[in-house]
């Protein structure tokens, strides 16, 4: 048989025997112990909201990444293309800890809550502050400036 057939084959069984169990399990554990939902409180809702950006920032990345090492191991795809596939995973990986160094560094200089996220032309900074100055907006961005020692486009915005 073709190798192709066999991975489809085997594909389509596996989905067609995970479907079945995802079907008959709702049904199982309805009829055992019901449980009641669990209420959380946020304590702090800019931490939360300011943890979400994140995890949804680095899940995007995350996602790249799987891509791009989906196409490193795929036979189909030329060596030069499986290069530029390691570059791209390389940058990514370069712009992660970029963020999070830009991150510990504002927050260290006394903000409470700092989001950066470095674009290819830009990066934008969300700051946590009640009644900004213009010299917290100076300062952030020379901060980024003198972090990266580079001199990109770089936007402030703040949520009080």
């Amino acid at each position: 048989m073709n190798r192709q057939l066999v991975a489809f084959l085997s594909l389509f069984s596996i989905v067609l025997l995970l479907s079945v169990y995802y079907v008959l399990i709702p049904f199982a554990s309805s009829s055992s112990n019901k449980t009641e939902p669990v209420a959380q409180v946020v304590s702090d809702p800019t931490s939360a909201y300011f943890d979400t950006l994140k995890t949804d920032r680095d899940e995007g990345y995350y996602f790249l990444i799987s891509e791009l090492q989906g196409e490193i191991s795929c036979s189909s795809y030329t060596n030069t293309e499986k290069e530029v596939a390691l570059t791209s995973i390389y940058n990514i990986e370069k712009t992660m800890k970029n963020e999070l160094l830009l991150e510990n560094t504002i927050i260290s200089k006394g903000y409470s809550h700092c989001f950066v996220q470095i674009q290819e032309v830009n990066i934008n900074v969300l700051v946590h502050k009640q009644n900004p100055t213009k010299y917290d907006v100076v300062d952030i961005i020379y901060t980024v400036q003198e972090t990266l020692g580079e001199e990109p486009m770089i936007f402030v915005e703040f949520n009080s």
